[in-house]
């Protein structure tokens, strides 16, 4: 072999050494798949399965059912016609867990609703003035509620996650005296009482996830919150008349925040992609 042929032989091996060198190291960063364009990065943390939230929001109430059972000459009459309960603000927090973007998910919530006004009118009657009238009826209560909720999540839409759920539980109502507005007497007055009643719920709404731990919740909740009623005892020693209120029901619309726990952000594998 002439001695041309071997520094020319000796040369193309030097440069094949020469590119060979990072090639080989840019393999062994990516575990032999990738290329020198390939960089390490850190695999963004996992929401966690379980989680607390708070919600805040506002309740619609629907029109009860009211009944009253008054003295009505030789009658008895259970008629509260033009019956209405106003609408008020709701809160709540609670814990659950879920699955992920598709699947299912539990949580138990305790909930507050602010006091509530009630009104109608009675079918006539004489208060003893003489007068056969309807008279106004009012009072309020104030509930507290205790839920069981089941969801589905349908899965991530372009960062957002839709869902329905169902829920069971307990409703407390605090129920104020109540009032019957008179003729020539004093205003007729029933004490109050406590209630608890069972209650569910239909829920929809949507998540976003805006960071690794906190996701928004936007949300639609039907809710039907069962009965309640007053005691039996008034204020001018009559014979006693009880207040029932029946079909109690409401549409909310609440934002709340999801904080989620025992992400693997502790404990993540770096995962290799390409670098743009």
């Amino acid at each position: 072999m002439t001695r041309t042929l071997k520094a020319g032989l000796a040369a193309a091996l030097s440069l094949s050494a020469v590119a060979a060198a990072p090639a080989s190291a840019a393999d062994l960063n990516g575990w032999g798949r990738g290329s020198i364009k390939d960089t390490v990065v850190e695999q963004p943390s996992a929401v966690g399965p379980c989680y607390f939230r708070a919600d805040a929001g506002y309740s619609w109430s629907n029109k009860p059912n009211q009944r009253w059972t008054a003295f009505n000459g030789t009658s008895l009459s259970e008629v509260v016609t033009a019956s209405d309960m106003d609408s008020t603000w709701t809160g709540g927090v609670g814990a659950g867990c879920g699955t992920g973007s598709r699947g299912f998910r539990y949580e138990f919530m305790l909930g507050y609703h602010g006091e509530r006004g009630l009104s109608g009118m009675t079918s006539p009657y004489d208060d003893g003035s003489g007068t056969v009238a309807s008279r106004p009826i009012t009072s309020a209560l104030t509930t507290y509620t205790g839920m069981v909720n089941g969801y589905f999540d349908l899965g991530n839409m372009r960062g957002m996650v839709p869902y329905v759920g169902l829920g069971v539980g307990l409703a407390y109502h605090q129920m104020d005296d109540y009032t019957v507005a008179s003729f020539g007497n004093p205003v007729y007055k029933v004490k109050g009482d406590n209630d608890l009643t069972l209650a569910w719920a239909a829920m929809a709404g949507v998540a976003y996830q805006v960071s690794d731990r906190a996701i928004l919740d936007f949300g639609y909740r039907y809710i039907d919150f069962g009965r309640a009623s007053t005691g039996r005892t008034d204020n001018l020693s009559f014979t006693p008349s009880k207040l029932s209120v029946d079909d109690m029901s409401a549409h909310e619309f609440k934002v709340g925040l999801r904080y989620h726990f025992g992400g693997d952000s502790c404990c993540s594998a770096p995962r290799h992609m390409p670098m743009k």
